[in-house]
């Protein structure tokens, strides 16, 4: 196997510098860079990439959630591996709905890091029995979604059609002969017509109902 080159992002130099020492004793596992807080993470992720990242929560500047949904605009095929406290089911429902790899705690075993590590590596999801116990709980005491009452115009249908398929603004204005304005429009209202605050959440739920 090549090795899976691994970003950290945990506000606890602590905590960063176990996983350096449990990951040096594998060969597999190299940690390229590391990142105190959001923000850090976001400039790190422009001048670099990796195989792996794994994410805290709770971060100052930029959380981890809130920083996920910025990487997964811009990089969605990078792995993201949730390093966390949180056990709380919001928590681990909004990770995986803003695009999480995988949910592990923190009091999971230096054997079951490097598991999911390389679990996520192959292009599988990860998580445990007790983070699949939250989400089954979580989804039996939710209420039965129901579709949103929505009407797209053609050229929204277009627009949604191409955000979804990963295009850029400026993609998606000359894919349609349009100006990057007019698209910017037609996403912000779509964004409205759904009831979301970004792009990711609007792709999530625009495939949750059926509308791509």
């Amino acid at each position: 196997m090549n090795t899976i080159r691994i970003i950290l992002a945990d506000d606890h130099q602590i905590i960063r510098d176990g996983l350096k020492m449990i990951f040096s004793n594998d060969k597999e596992l190299e940690v390229i860079r590391e990142a105190s807080n959001g923000l850090e993470l976001m400039e790190i992720l422009e001048q670099d990439t990796c195989d792996v990242l794994l994410l805290d929560i709770s971060m100052p500047k930029l959380n981890g959630l809130e920083s996920l949904v910025r990487i997964k605009e811009t990089n969605p095929n990078l792995k993201v591996l949730m390093l966390t406290m949180h056990e709380e089911p919001e928590y681990v429902i909004k990770a995986f709905k803003n695009g999480a790899d995988g949910y592990l705690l923190k009091n999971a075993d230096h054997v079951e890091i490097v598991s999911a590590i390389k679990t996520l590596y192959e292009g599988k999801k990860y998580f445990n029995s007790t983070v699949a116990n939250i989400i089954v709980d979580s989804l039996n005491k939710a209420p039965e979604a129901t579709k949103p009452d929505v009407h797209l115009t053609l050229r929204e249908q277009e627009v949604l059609r191409l955000v979804a398929n990963g295009l850029s603004n400026k993609l998606i204005a000359d894919d349609l002969s349009i100006s990057q304005r007019t698209v910017e429009t037609h996403r912000n209202n779509l964004i409205k017509k759904f009831d979301v605050f970004n792009t990711a959440e609007l792709i999530k739920k625009a495939g949750e109902y059926k509308f791509i």
